[in-house]
């Protein structure tokens, strides 16, 4: 919304949010056939874009603009970097990859997806996690005292210094729209079909399991995640970093429940620690991922701590209650090959 105001000054925040989040509801209904349509346009868009960014930042450099040189700054300075340091911006980066797991939430409309839907996250992860550092680090070389930069407008004032004002309105735009269309709608369209799995196995009520007629999408999730994301998204405004603590203080909070459950599950109830593959897999490599998870926690706010802790708690009581003291799996459950 920043960004919308940005390239149309007093234009209300509020009307951005609404705009882009009925776009990406309207899609979501009408299914993975047109959204697989927008994410091509738009991703050979931003490909084009930052490779336009990194060759006029190096241009920009090479001229004696910014830093002067390709500097080590951005990546590491001596007396800078600690253990707490790290977690803080570990727990950040959180959000920024916390949407490729959601390819998994379209399993069921997915061509092969024992191996493709795996095969995809991998695939994605990599070249967005090149494309980030490459950018990342141009825009940090361009603008050296980054620390008294906007946060949110950072990374464009680089585009303006780079490429000027047209280019700045460009890479505008296409910001708007990968983040308003692309990364919202591919966002609202995994959280709909986690929660049409879940009212369909009863985890949560019925009407989540309601599937539409003629496009056979979870409608009734699609529409109430957009509800849901636009009675947030306005209220919040500026507060929204609070938001992405909360969210990654949960995804982080399942991921260390997922890995104790593999080494609860496998090494403890099935007893697979007979090889040494077995110990690696179901011990060793779980305890490590829990380990790993417990340090990123150091860096939340104590406000993401409280607040996260009781969500917390109310879920385990819900689960609890549902699964009759979690003794009872859901349907789907009962019948997966270990």
């Amino acid at each position: 919304m920043n960004w919308g105001t940005a390239l149309i000054p007093n234009s209300p925040a509020w009307l951005w949010a609404v705009v882009f989040i009925a776009f990406n509801t309207f899609v979501n209904i009408r299914g993975i056939q047109m959204s697989r349509g927008v994410d091509w346009v738009i991703f050979v868009i931003e490909v084009l874009a930052v490779i336009a960014f990194i060759a006029l930042g190096c241009n920009f450099i090479m001229g004696g603009g910014g830093a002067g040189a390709f500097v080590l700054d951005p990546i590491y300075q001596e007396g800078q970097v600690d253990a707490h340091f790290i977690a803080a911006g570990i727990s950040l980066a959180a959000l920024s990859f916390l949407g490729f797991d959601g390819m998994s939430t379209l399993a069921e409309e997915t061509h092969e997806p024992e191996k493709n839907i795996g095969r995809g996250i991998l695939i994605a992860l990599c070249a967005i996690i090149v494309v980030f550092v490459a950018q990342t680090y141009i825009a940090a070389i361009v603008q050296p005292d980054w620390a008294n930069t906007d946060p949110d407008m950072g990374f464009f004032d680089s585009v303006m210094l780079v490429g000027g004002p047209v280019f700045y309105k460009i890479m505008l735009v296409i910001n708007i729209i990968a983040i308003g269309i692309a990364n919202i709608m591919n966002a609202q369209m995994a959280s709909s079909r986690l929660l049409y799995s879940m009212g369909r196995d009863g985890v949560i009520p019925k009407a989540f399991g309601k599937v539409h007629p003629k496009y056979q999408t979870p409608w009734f999730s699609a529409v109430f995640l957009g509800v849901v994301t636009l009675c947030l998204s306005i209220p919040m405004g500026d507060k929204m970093t609070q938001l992405a603590g909360l969210v990654n203080f949960g995804a982080l909070a399942s991921f260390i429940l997922l890995n104790f459950a593999v080494f609860l599950f496998f090494f403890i109830r099935e007893k697979k620690r007979n090889t040494f593959g077995d110990i690696v897999k179901y011990l060793i490599c779980p305890w490590i991922g829990i380990a790993i998870l417990v340090y990123v926690f150091t860096g939340f706010e104590t406000m993401t701590y409280i607040v996260g802790i009781v969500w917390l708690i109310i879920g385990l009581i819900v689960g609890a209650v549902k699964s009759k003291g979690f003794k009872e799996v859901p349907e789907a459950f009962k019948h997966l090959e270990v």
